[in-house]
């Protein structure tokens, strides 16, 4: 771009603030200064009225950019100008402003006895010590901004990995979290450049904020989480409660049912033997007592043998109800009959119970496991 019309302080400012890039800012005021009629008064009336950092750096290196011998040779002369440089390289606001200032004043080659007059310490030595400060400066950032880059992108990599464990949390929490983007970090190698757009202890800070706030969000993001799998897990485990409440529902009828059966079946048992003594004639009558009594009481400790050795499978209450109604039943298998089957569909009914509380059991541990997988990945 030919920037040769250029010639005011007025048309100098706007051209530098339409520039899109600090790239395209170095690239005027390089131009200006090796045209072949450099602006210099234009240069000077910027460092007089003007206070914006990048313009001063930026106006100060052009003087040390001039290639013109005739007007190097006044500048070298100007002690105006050199008054200018010696305060900003001395007193200037910023680490690049000294710089530049310094630089300039040992690139242009004032006479060392002016310049003995105007500063208390080599411009060479300034230079030289700025320059090592923002090396340090420089490194310090780039170790942080690895550092932070890093961080970046493992808490990428387990964000993907709780989108593999649970799609639902990731959907619900974390795909609206707020993390911000590390700055890209492209920072030419180049000195000028760098003090014109970096500042390494501000941008430093920036990334220790950035580090703060990726900490702070993932805490938020912890308790929004632990929020998510405490309603998370009463749905997930809602439909194995029903099943664990109507089984026990189940239970409280399948013994209810066994007691009627019973009960029936004793009544039952004794009209059969009321109705077959009547048939019976008198001189067996005592024989047949005999041996029915003879098989009862067998039958009946055959199930108090059978009822003891699934005695951990009963209630005291149905092990005591179970003897009793053995010991009633003088009639005949029918009370036998009737217990076998109701035991038999209270098992299944407690069966069924033990394997649903087993799965609630299971499966909650399996919750509480990924929670605290998720939770600890939500951590750098």
């Amino acid at each position: 771009m030919d920037y040769s019309s250029l010639r005011t302080a007025a048309e100098i400012i706007t051209a530098f603030h339409k520039c899109q890039n600090a790239g395209e800012q170095i690239d005027l005021f390089e131009a200006l200064a090796t045209s072949d009629d450099p602006p210099v008064e234009a240069f000077e009336r910027i460092l007089r009225e003007v206070i914006l950092e990048p313009l001063i750096v930026l106006t100060i290196q052009a003087f040390g950019k001039i290639k013109d011998a005739d007007i190097r040779e006044i500048l070298k002369q100007s002690d105006h100008l050199l008054t200018i440089l010696s305060e900003q390289a001395q007193s200037g606001e910023t680490d690049s402003i000294r710089l530049s200032a310094a630089k300039t004043v040992v690139n242009l080659g004032f006479d060392f006895i002016a310049i003995s007059r105007y500063f208390r310490e080599d411009p060479k030595k300034i230079a030289d010590r700025i320059t090592r400060d923002k090396l340090k400066e420089k490194g310090l950032f780039y170790a942080k901004y690895n550092e932070v880059r890093d961080l970046k992108s493992k808490l990428d990599r387990q964000l993907e990995q709780i989108k593999s464990i649970n799609y639902d949390v990731y959907d619900s929490v974390i795909v609206n979290s707020k993390f911000k983007y590390i700055p890209s970090g492209n920072i030419v190698d180049n000195d000028e450049y760098d003090l014109i757009i970096n500042d390494y202890v501000q941008s430093q800070n920036i990334l220790n904020d950035d580090v703060q706030f990726l900490r702070d969000e993932l805490s938020r993001l912890q308790g929004e989480v632990t929020k998510f799998y405490k309603d998370y897990k009463e749905n997930q485990l809602a439909a194995i409660d029903k099943k664990v409440a109507r089984g026990k529902a189940n239970l409280k009828k399948a013994n209810l049912a066994k007691r009627i059966y019973c009960y029936f079946s004793v009544i039952l048992s004794y009209l059969i033997i009321l109705l077959l003594l009547f048939k019976i004639e008198e001189s067996v009558r005592g024989l047949f007592v005999l041996v029915y009594s003879l098989f009862i009481l067998s039958l009946v400790t055959l199930n108090i043998i059978d009822i003891k050795k699934h005695r951990k499978k009963y209630s005291t209450k149905n092990f005591l109800f179970d003897i009793l109604l053995l010991y009633l039943c003088s009639g005949s298998i029918l009370p036998h009959i009737a217990i076998k089957v109701a035991d038999r569909k209270i098992e299944s009914v407690q069966k069924n119970i033990e394997e649903a509380e087993n799965q609630k059991a299971d499966e909650l541990y399996r919750l509480n496991d990924e929670e605290q997988k998720i939770l600890s990945l939500l951590s750098i």
